[in-house]
């Protein structure tokens, strides 16, 4: 019989049935890379100012500044392609959850941040389950990245978090 590599989860997001991971869409893979040279791209833009500067060469530093600036926003603009790639799909009008997966901290801290604000005004449920993940896709040395931002923003609004039952890598917020 035929084994199909993929599944579904809530979101209609894909999710690798070997490893459990999630697959995103090739948009949001395409977007991350972008701004991945982008963000490459100007840095070595930053470099090279400076050391022009330094040499004296004022005009040269300048342009390469302002081109390092055009690459900045050129990434930021990718990057928030790759959100949108992420958070559309799990139609955040109408639902009481919010899974963070695959953004960036401060992405995920603004995307949180949003959402609970959005769902207070809607004034539609009591409680919204914010999915952080547990940290296992982090680097070694870091530990969980998201979890703990997403904690000090509902310390930082007042917000009141409860645990979620058998899954360390959500929350249940109380509205």
């Amino acid at each position: 019989t035929f084994t199909p590599e993929f599944q579904y989860d809530q979101f209609g997001n894909k999710v690798d049935v070997v490893t459990g991971g999630r697959v995103w869409s090739e948009a949001y893979y395409r977007a991350r890379k972008e701004a991945d040279f982008h963000a490459n791209q100007r840095g070595q833009c930053f470099e090279r100012s400076k050391k022009a500067f330094d040499d004296g060469r004022k005009k040269e530093a300048k342009e390469l500044s302002d081109e390092g600036k055009d690459h900045g926003r050129k990434m930021e603009e990718a990057n928030r392609r790759a959100v949108e790639e992420i958070l559309k799909p799990q139609g955040l009008e109408t639902s009481p959850k919010i899974d963070l997966h695959g953004l960036l901290v401060a992405e995920a801290v603004d995307a949180c941040r949003q959402f609970v604000r959005a769902a207070k005004v809607a004034g539609t449920f009591q409680q919204l389950e914010i999915i952080t993940g547990a940290g296992h896709h982090s680097a070694k040395d870091k530990g969980p990245v998201i979890k703990p931002a997403i904690v000090d923003l509902c310390g930082i609004e007042k917000w009141q978090l409860e645990a979620t039952p058998n899954n360390e890598g959500s929350f249940i917020l109380l509205l």
